[in-house]
């Protein structure tokens, strides 16, 4: 048997530490009911809780397949991993549907039905101006200096 060089030595120490450290936080978790950490979670804070559990158990696999020298691509927890991401890019449209704006009919109606009266209106204002008819003219100004047509009657038909 070889003997290790210093660098792998001080490689699979560190390691060692590290994996001592997460024993002593993951202990505490063991001792947690899973009723008592999500009794009070509504359902969509549950299921993102679910996932990201899920996630990490699998993650924590997936190093170990790999610091045994597996290889986790062709491991059945490959498979699992995409089912984790799949569901949770589910839950992040139906987050993202929830938190959608809406349009408000009623005011969309409103809206419309105003634009459309508004163009009737400056339809209306935008005749075009009716003929000139200037033998009416000449005569209503002959008939007014003869007087023989009164003020009233050139009002009307002004």
């Amino acid at each position: 048997m070889s003997e290790l060089t210093p660098e792998v030595k001080g490689q699979i120490a560190t390691m060692e530490a590290t994996l001592a450290e997460a024993e002593k936080f993951f202990k505490p978790l063991e001792q947690v009911e899973y009723e008592g950490v999500t009794g009070d979670l509504e359902s969509e804070d549950r299921a993102r809780y679910d996932l990201t559990v899920l996630y990490a158990v699998n993650s924590l696999f997936w190093m170990l397949k790999r610091s045994c020298g597996e290889d986790p691509q062709n491991h059945g927890v490959k498979g699992e991993m995409d089912r984790i991401k799949e569901r949770m890019l589910r839950l992040k449209e139906i987050q993202d549907k929830v938190n959608m704006p809406r349009v408000n009919k009623g005011a969309a109606e409103r809206i419309v039905r105003h634009e459309l009266n508004l163009h009737k209106n400056v339809k209306k204002r935008l005749k075009p101006p009716r003929e000139e008819n200037w033998e009416n003219e000449k005569k209503e100004a002959a008939a007014e200096q003869t007087g023989n047509i009164t003020d009233r009657e050139l009002r009307t038909r002004l």
